[in-house]
């Protein structure tokens, strides 16, 4: 699996990239300071018009390199991460949460025992969202399933969540404009980019990483802030229309036709994700 990372980076540091990756350079081309690939790893390093090193891209073949590699390479503090929820459950809201973090916080991080919300059970995220919600600054956005439903024919899903991240990205830098930005790699870059094309303002210099919730602790709080406010969105569906599951399984599609027995139909727009599959196959079933 490929797996690339881009970050912003100083004229010394592309420089002493320059002299180590010297042997494997490529050929250079207009706004390239320096381009090498090796068996394992192509790396680009690009500069402006004004000859002034804007940022290294480092696409990594095999994905093989050792978590202590990528740790020593590509983390540091401040930094803000954003991760998402919501994107598998066929009922409920996409929640995309970005936190900021300097490295003093890490220690209440370690106590909390904050890592990818998806190892941590709902009931612990829902004991500790209080104090992650007072120590921690934040951006959390809501994508409401009415709002989803309204937009998903122009968007599609990585489309909707690049723009929710790119949105708390810009929120979160304008207070802290030092911050390095780290995301949990849903699409390649350039594609994460052109889904921005219309958007006003975009956040250009961020660290792409699968499974980034592993490697950058400001991915994994923002993956539980995430979780957290999809939980209390759930909760409250929950006390309007009566127990809901999660996830997008069975369960869901035996839920679902329960629920249009007592139900009309037109709710579902309020409740759940239309272009799910779920619905898709209720709608072909002859009988419906």
């Amino acid at each position: 699996m490929k797996e690339t990372i881009v970050r912003k980076i100083e004229k010394e540091e592309a420089t002493s990239l320059k002299e180590k990756y010297q042997k494997w350079a490529l050929p250079s081309s207009q706004y390239v300071f320096f381009a090498a690939e090796t068996p394992s790893l192509r790396l680009t390093i690009y500069e402006n018009a004004k000859g002034e090193v804007t940022k290294a891209v480092y696409l990594y073949k095999n994905a093989k390199e050792t978590d202590e590699n990528k740790e020593k390479t590509f983390s540091s503090f401040p930094q803000i991460g954003s991760d998402e929820v919501g994107t598998g459950d066929f009922i409920g809201p996409l929640v995309v949460s970005a936190s900021y973090l300097e490295k003093k916080d890490l220690k209440l991080l370690k106590e909390l025992k904050i890592t990818d919300s998806k190892k941590m059970s709902d009931d612990y995220i829902l004991e500790i969202g209080p104090t992650l919600l007072k120590s921690f600054q934040h951006v959390t956005l809501v994508l409401t399933p009415k709002k989803y439903n309204e937009i998903s024919s122009q968007y599609n899903m990585n489309a909707i969540k690049a723009i929710m991240h790119n949105h708390a990205f810009c929120l979160l830098k304008k207070k802290h404009p030092q911050a390095q930005c780290y995301l949990d790699q849903f699409v390649e870059p350039k594609t994460y980019y052109r889904y921005l094309k219309e958007s006003e303002e975009i956040i250009d210099e961020i660290v792409f990483h699968t499974k980034g919730e592993l490697y950058f602790p400001s991915v994994a709080l923002g993956s539980c802030l995430a979780r957290y406010r999809f939980l209390l969105e759930h909760q409250s569906l929950e006390e309007k229309y009566g127990p809901l599951p999660k996830g997008a399984g069975p369960i869901v599609d035996k839920w679902l036709e329960g629920f249009l027995n007592n139900h009309d139909e037109g709710i579902l727009k309020e409740l759940v994700k239309l272009n799910f599959k779920n619905f898709k196959k209720l709608e072909e079933k002859p009988e419906h």
